[in-house]
């Protein structure tokens, strides 16, 4: 007699005995991956990392090596404007220096080489009518000596008549010529004729004027510093 525990159970079809039947299938490893990721983010295990976490690798920038480059910064920056304001005042000297070769050209091409350009500049500040030598030495910022010297030589040549203040016969009163005003209008013309030729870029007008105003500053610095004698 066959017992009941003997008989094998039916297949899953009906048909066939379990040994017969299709094995189960697994979960695919993305999913069993997933559910551990889970499980892990769960339990809080060891690799999870909070977002707001500092990974060990990360160095905070040296608060002290930042400070020496700026002050590096600064003082190249310093430097740079010391620089800059050394070179303006050295160009000024050789802006004087090239005018006056400007002026040489002029007079030799006038045959007026009696004459020197720093007499010639004298003629274009005495302007028209009388001048005190005073007036002309504030003006020009002339030496005393070497203004005497020049107007002396300018009367020999007859470009302008020196006389004696009625209020004081020390001081010298100083007019031009005919001869000192018909030079004193080339050079007016020359400057205009070459002011006209600078300009003729219209973005020049505008730098010109900035750079009167610094120049007429630095000017003043300077007249500062020898009145309240803070060299």
């Amino acid at each position: 007699m066959t017992s009941r525990f003997d008989t094998a159970p039916p297949a899953p079809d009906g048909t066939g005995s379990a040994e017969d039947a299709p094995p189960r299938k697994s979960a695919p490893a993305t999913t069993r991956g997933r559910k551990a990721d889970t499980r892990a983010a769960d339990t809080g295990a060891p690799d999870t990392v909070a977002p707001d976490t500092v990974a060990p690798d990360t160095v905070a920038p040296d608060t002290h090596e930042e400070a020496a480059r700026d002050a590096g910064g600064h003082e190249d920056a310093a430097a740079a404007l010391d620089a800059v304001y050394v070179e303006t005042t050295r160009l000024c000297e050789r802006l004087h220096r090239r005018y006056l070769d400007i002026v040489r050209v002029a007079l030799s091409r006038a045959g007026d080489d009696a004459i020197t350009p720093v007499q010639a500049l004298m003629l274009l500040d005495l302007g028209d009518g009388e001048v005190e030598l005073r007036d002309l030495l504030d003006r020009g910022y002339y030496l005393s000596t070497t203004a005497t010297y020049n107007i002396r030589k300018l009367a020999e040549s007859g470009y302008l008549e020196q006389t004696r203040s009625q209020r004081d016969r020390r001081m010298s009163r100083l007019r031009l010529t005919r001869r000192g005003q018909a030079l004193r209008d080339r050079l007016e013309d020359l400057d205009a004729e070459r002011g006209r030729a600078f300009l003729s870029r219209p973005e020049m007008a505008e730098k010109l004027e900035t750079t009167l105003e610094v120049l007429r500053e630095l000017e003043r610095s300077f007249f500062d510093q020898m009145s309240y004698r803070r060299l």
